[in-house]
């Protein structure tokens, strides 16, 4: 299990967003390539990036800065994943193959077209996570500005045998809220589900990073951290610490 910290790009800007509200923004940086930097000093592997500009847009916007982030973290053995609205092969394209991402988070075409992402697991094994965005028990769609009467756990076992690496799971009533996990409902889904999970929504601080140390279940890979390192909550050198020491 890993600490995920969050790079959201806004008009170049690193920015968080409350519940996912474009309305509700606060600019922490100008300079992403030095937010990429100082997270991986502090022991991150894996970065979580979101082009919140393209999710609206449903086509990339920020991947010159992208292209940037993943040539320094190739250079340094790191990693990232990457979302915000890819939508077409193309889109697959200039993540994978220009930007060096690792791995690339499908939202909204998930839930519009399945076989896109089966299309897209086939071309790019391993590389494939689908994002499920969730809103008052039902799903998100088109930077979250829209919600669908399907649940997470309905679009979750649409993929079970698509070879998608994992689900990105965002709480989207406390993303950016700083209210910690709601792990009730996390294990809810992640017993209803096959496919491994990452989390994302609400971690708080290292208390929350202890809760899901000691429930370690084995199909959650990691947490994204963002709001919480942001304004201090949640130390990221201690998080990674406390997490590496899952025997």
């Amino acid at each position: 299990m890993e600490i995920l910290p969050a790079i959201d790009l806004k008009a170049s800007q690193v920015v968080r967003l409350t519940r996912g509200d474009y309305a509700q923004v606060k600019i922490y940086s100008d300079k992403p390539l030095e937010i990429a930097e100082r997270w991986i000093q502090a022991g991150a592997n894996t970065l979580h990036l979101v082009d919140l500009d393209a999710a609206l847009e449903g086509k990339p916007v920020n991947h010159p800065i992208i292209r940037e982030i993943g040539n320094l973290l190739k250079k340094q053995g790191k990693a990232y994943e990457i979302g915000g609205g890819i939508r077409t092969e193309a889109h697959l394209a200039i993540y994978l193959e220009e930007c060096l991402a690792d791995r690339v988070i499908l939202g909204t075409i998930a839930y519009q077209d399945p076989d896109f992402v089966k299309r897209a697991c086939r071309k790019y094994p391993g590389k494939i996570a689908v994002g499920i965005d969730v809103k008052d028990a039902k799903i998100a769609t088109q930077g979250w500005t829209k919600v669908q009467n399907l649940s997470a756990e309905e679009l979750a076992k649409k993929f079970e045998d698509a070879g998608v690496s994992c689900i990105v799971y965002t709480d989207i009533q406390r993303d950016g809220m700083l209210s910690g996990f709601n792990f009730e409902s996390i294990l809810d889904f992640v017993s209803k589900v096959s496919l491994p999970v990452i989390l994302a929504g609400g971690l708080k601080d290292l208390n929350d990073v202890q809760k899901l140390r000691e429930m370690n279940p084995p199909k959650i890979l990691g947490a994204i951290t963002g709001k919480a390192i942001y304004e201090g909550t949640l130390n990221l050198k201690e998080a990674i610490a406390l997490l590496s020491s899952i025997a």
